[in-house]
């Protein structure tokens, strides 16, 4: 329960520390940075990882919704065609980003530092995707 706790406390923290960040994801990325520079052993960069995913995922689910929701209201082709593609594309790119950084932990094959080499391609392929889609959308944060 105290880890619990713990990790909820940080996510409140993650997203609602002070940066000069532009967008939310800006903010998430400069934490998980500055998180990770600080981090002392595994544990610590297993704790920024956790939270900083978390805070992607949840901006990246932001957006997506926000996409989604702007392209059901109309009822064109071009709408409907647009949201066939994104809902293939992030199925797709969910598969890409699984594999993808489970290849990127082969760095760390076997030992300790292969759950946080998958973990931070999670982290920055998340974020890069957010930012990938509010450039092709121009999502309002």
């Amino acid at each position: 329960m105290r880890t619990i706790l713990l990790l909820g406390l940080t996510f409140v923290g993650f997203m609602g520390a002070t940066t000069n960040a532009a967008t939310p994801i800006d903010a998430v990325e400069a934490q998980y940075n500055k998180c990770m520079d600080d981090a002392m052993s595994t544990a610590d960069y297993n704790q920024c990882i956790d939270t900083a995913y978390s805070a992607a995922d949840a901006e990246l689910n932001s957006v997506y919704n926000k996409i989604k929701s702007s392209y059901s209201k109309e009822k064109d082709e071009d709408s409907k065609e647009t949201l066939r593609r994104l809902k293939a594309s992030e199925r797709a790119w969910i598969t890409f980003r699984d594999a993808n950084c489970t290849l990127a932990g082969v760095q760390m094959l076997g030992g300790s530092g292969e759950g946080p080499m998958i973990g931070g391609c999670q982290v920055t392929t998340t974020i890069s995707r957010v930012k990938e889609l509010n450039s092709i959308f121009n999502v309002e944060n």
